[in-house]
């Protein structure tokens, strides 16, 4: 834990108190009210002691300003000795000025002891119930901590014993695979034999036949008619050769020769053109810049002068400053002389509350860092009997408190009414856990677990919208990978829609063995959160591809289904396949790809209760 859980010493806002034992230097404070209380108002003002009539010069706490003396402090004592020679004689000014004093430091021990009662009291209820509720939360979960671990090695020894059988059929299988391929290649070496004696057999009688072929020789007076016409037809082509070669050397010469002319005629008739042209440039390009520079030297001298005049402004409002400072000054410095002497003892008791505070904190991040680490523990394990479990995962949302018909037990992960119970994976109430804790803590374990396995998964979410706080979960979870996005709304009553393309009507899925991929576009997850629509018909399918490297992702279906689209997935009940897109794609989801089920309850109802049981019962595909 790299930042504070706690309120900072030096926020503005009163800190929380602790506890008496954490203070070392508990009786420091009364020590400093006893000492305030042994001295009269009057010494507080004046910096002197009354003592039966006797003038004295005053106590610890004006020894403790030496090391701030000055010649202000001299004559500060001087004053104050006057005012107390007129307040022992009856001056009244003097007396109704201490009379002021004397009210304001009383104000000020009311208000400190106020501030302690308020202290005390938050002390007190930290004590007696917030440590209390924290040691019994712990040795709850700490209790549930020392089950699982036992549950864990019964499952360990039965996943031994299963690897141990795994083995042995493996090695079986090798065996039996062995042999079979020994007989295949003595079947294809006896094929092998068959064929090349079958072509060698055929080779010799074509050879026969060659051999009758070349003996029977044709007419002389007929080749000698073949070599001369042959001999006369390479001629006439080499004449003919010849002719075009002179005809396309001549054409590229006259062409090269009138292109050659052309170009001086231009060059001859635009160099009197070009000379003007290229003289008024530069006599415009002159003219432009002498102007230029006569409005910038006429705008500095503008700027020169009411430069001027406000230094003038500026000297004239510094002096009368500089003189006012000079007359508030000495008052200033007598004030600040007294505020150092307060400064210096509330920063001794403020390092101490500090150094108290500092020990208090990093006891609790301690505290808090095993606690996190045993829920993403607890997390694991769990996702582990899920996986063992071998059933869908099915998540209870709940989003109501008042359950006139249901009794709901997180402990036991149940909703139970009056004649059926119904079992889930997790019991989630929506008033602790928010939207996002829900995906980035009880979800993320399934998916990341999916993903390191090398395999896709889905999440279904049932009434309730939960697509965006599901997209800022994977930006935040994977934040250094290249994830693209694919969005798309299923609808049997109307045309389906790509949301990234609408533009392009002609959307169809490919469903394979471990994969379904949609004919869409494909957007980086940086830039679908404008696409996102918030009314639709239908259900709305967000498909992450998470790319580990250059060419290899998994993938992850997110499917928001509405209230209104629950029915749909009734015929997930059937063995059989409904012949509707929608159903089809859902069945194809849930028997090829790890699944997790969200049912967002806001209220209780019987429906989708008994819709979750029959989900739940279904098998993940392994």
């Amino acid at each position: 834990m790299h930042e504070s859980r706690i309120p900072s010493i030096n926020s503005g806002k009163r800190q929380r108190p602790f506890s008496s034992a954490s203070l070392p230097d508990e009786d420091r404070l009364p020590e400093i009210h006893v000492t305030k209380k042994r001295h009269s108002a009057l010494a507080n003002i004046t910096n002197v002691v009354m003592s039966s009539g006797v003038t004295s010069m005053a106590s610890k706490s004006s020894m403790k300003a030496e090391p701030f003396s000055s010649p202000y402090q001299s004559q500060r004592q001087s004053t104050n000795m006057r005012l107390l020679n007129k307040y022992f004689y009856g001056d009244p000014t003097v007396i109704e000025e201490v009379k002021k004093r004397e009210r304001k430091v009383l104000k000020d021990i009311h208000i400190s002891s106020n501030q302690i009662k308020e202290v005390d009291a938050e002390l007190e209820n930290l004590n007696n119930n917030i440590i209390p509720q924290l040691k019994y939360d712990l040795n709850k979960k700490s209790n549930i901590f020392r089950h699982m671990k036992q549950d864990t090695l019964s499952m360990q020894e039965q996943l031994y014993q299963l690897n141990n059988d795994c083995d042995l059929k493996k090695k079986n299988h090798e065996l039996m695979l062995n042999n079979l391929s020994l007989k295949h290649s003595v079947n294809m070496q006896d094929m092998m034999n068959y064929w090349h004696q079958k072509i060698s057999e055929k080779r010799h009688d074509w050879e026969l036949k060659i051999q009758k072929l070349k003996q029977t020789e044709p007419d002389p007076a007929v080749l000698n008619d073949i070599k001369m016409l042959k001999a006369e037809k390479q001629e006439r082509e080499k004449t003919l050769q010849e002719l075009k070669n002179a005809n396309e050397s001549e054409l590229q010469d006259h062409e090269n020769k009138l292109k050659t002319e052309f170009e001086q005629f231009k060059q001859e008739k635009k160099k009197p053109l070009a000379k003007s042209i290229s003289e008024n440039k530069k006599l415009n390009s002159e003219l432009n810049e002498l102007i230029e520079k006569k409005k910038s030297l006429l705008r500095k001298i503008d700027d020169k002068i009411n430069e001027e005049n406000s230094l003038r402004e500026a000297i004239k409002e510094r002096n009368l400053a500089l003189k006012a400072l000079n007359d508030s000054i000495e008052p200033i410095e007598h004030e600040l002389s007294h505020l150092q002497l307060k400064f210096r003892s509330e920063k001794e008791i403020t390092d101490a509350i500090k150094s108290q505070a500092k020990q208090a904190e990093t006891e609790y991040t301690k505290q808090y860092d095993r606690m996190e680490q045993e829920q993403l523990q607890r997390r694991i394990l769990e996702n582990t009997i899920d996986d063992l479990d071998g059933h869908i995962r099915c998540f209870a949302y709940i989003n109501c408190n008042d359950h006139d018909e249901y009794e709901v037990d997180y402990m036991n992960k149940c909703i139970i009414g009056d004649h059926d119970t119904f079992y889930f994976n997790r019991v989630l109430p929506r008033d602790l856990v928010s939207p996002l804790a829900l995906f980035s803590s009880e979800c993320f374990t399934f998916i990341d677990s999916s993903l390191k396995g090398g395999k896709s998964c889905n999440i279904i979410s049932i009434n309730d919208d939960l697509r965006k706080q599901f997209l800022e979960t994977i930006q935040q979870k994977y934040p250094n990978l290249k994830i693209l996005v694919q969005m798309v709304v299923l609808n049997d009553d109307d045309s389906s829609k790509d949301l990234l393309n609408l533009e392009d009507s002609d959307l169809s899925a490919v469903i394979e063995e471990k994969c379904i991929d949609f004919h869409a576009r494909r957007l980086p997850i940086t830039e679908v959160d404008g696409y996102m629509v918030s009314d639709f018909n239908g259900i709305h399918v967000t498909k992450f591809e998470i790319f580990r490297d250059e060419h290899n992702f998994e993938s992850i279906f997110f499917i928001q289904a509405p209230k209104q689209e629950v029915d749909k997935l009734n015929v997930i009940r059937t063995s059989k396949l409904k012949g509707t897109p929608v159903s089809t794609f859902l069945q194809s989801l849930l028997s090829r790809l790890q699944s997790l089920i969200v049912f967002n309850f806001d209220t209780l109802d019987s429906s989708l209760l008994q819709l979750s049981q029959t989900l739940h019962k279904l098998p993940n595909p392994k």
